[in-house]
């Protein structure tokens, strides 16, 4: 049930003229970046935040419904940019443009709140907080990014739902197998990712995959890998973003080689900075080398005793 405070609920109710503008905060982005957006006339600060008319491009939505009962509800948003006045998207120090971004799925499965301001026409614009301290913004929906609807040169439409669509999701139960079910670094695995990881930059750029770093890697375990591990960039216009290693050669005398899954969104460069992660075949020796001997028992996910199917009876 949303409550209102006994400033917002006073002024909604005293019948004066009111500004009204929507506020937009979406992400975190799979690069770690916020868009605070507003539909107002000029920027409305809330929460900390600046909320920008323009610096995100003009952002719109639909109406927004509420079901009684546990269906999900949602809305979709507008946003549009002009071509002759570049939109960047955050975090890619101006390397691609917003509706690019959107295209290229950086919004991921990104968090969103729809709030909207009230303030008396007579009074400055902006102002979100009452006489007497209450809040004068009202949050309309919470949800997450579900899909891109439509993307255009200046134009892009995405469908955002609320968490209740998370209860129609099929969860499936653990099925006995030999490898380990668990997620690397996750709750069920137990590691720290920060434990097993090595901060470096591109060297050379050997093709849109692949590069060698600046010096050679060293995987922290007795006899880690970094192949099937996660690649992070910390700078660059990639900065943010994650890729999967499908091949880590150590260097032997010579440079190590990484050779991503997929070629990252924008090109690498040398001097990119980045952090890389051991990686886990879910065996249980790769288990004994990354948890040891003892945590390896407790925490490993599988039934390495499991025959093939070709053998099972």
């Amino acid at each position: 049930m949303k409550s209102f405070s006994s400033d917002l609920v006073n002024l909604l109710a005293s019948g004066v003229p009111l500004w009204k503008a929507d506020l937009y905060a979406i992400g975190p982005l799979l690069n770690g970046q916020m868009i605070y957006a507003t539909n107002g006339g000029s920027p409305i600060t809330f929460g900390g935040h600046t909320y920008q008319p323009t610096q995100f491009g003009a952002w719109s939505r639909d109406s927004i419904t509420v079901k009684i009962g546990m269906d999900s509800n949602s809305t979709r948003l507008t946003v549009f940019c002009d071509s002759r006045v570049p939109v960047y998207f955050p975090g890619t120090n101006n390397a691609a443009l917003m509706l690019d971004g959107i295209k290229y799925g950086l919004l991921g499965k990104a968090g969103v709140t729809i709030y909207t301001s009230y303030c008396p026409r007579s009074g400055p614009w902006g102002v979100t907080v009452g006489p007497t301290g209450g809040s004068l913004v009202e949050t309309k929906f919470v949800g997450q990014v579900a899909n891109i609807d439509y993307i255009g040169l200046t134009k892009g439409v995405i469908t955002v739902q609320d968490m209740l669509y998370l209860l129609n999701l099929m969860v499936s139960r653990k099925i006995l197998q030999a490898s380990c079910w668990n997620v690397l670094y996750d709750a069920g695995c137990t590691l720290n990712a920060a434990s097993f990881t090595r901060s470096d930059s591109i060297g050379t750029v050997l093709n849109a995959y692949t590069l060698t770093p600046t010096t050679n890697l060293s995987p922290i375990s007795p006899a880690g890998t970094f192949t099937q591990g996660t690649l992070t960039f910390t700078s660059g216009a990639n900065a943010g973003l994650s890729y999967y290693v499908r091949q880590w050669t150590p260097g032997g005398g010579g440079a190590d080689t990484i050779q991503l899954d997929v070629a990252p969104i924008f090109p690498l460069n040398a001097g990119d900075s980045f952090t890389i992660t051991e990686g886990c075949n879910k065996t249980f020796a790769s288990c004994m080398n990354l948890q040891g001997s003892t945590n390896s028992y407790i925490n490993f996910g599988g039934q390495p005793s499991t025959p093939v199917p070709e053998t099972a009876l």
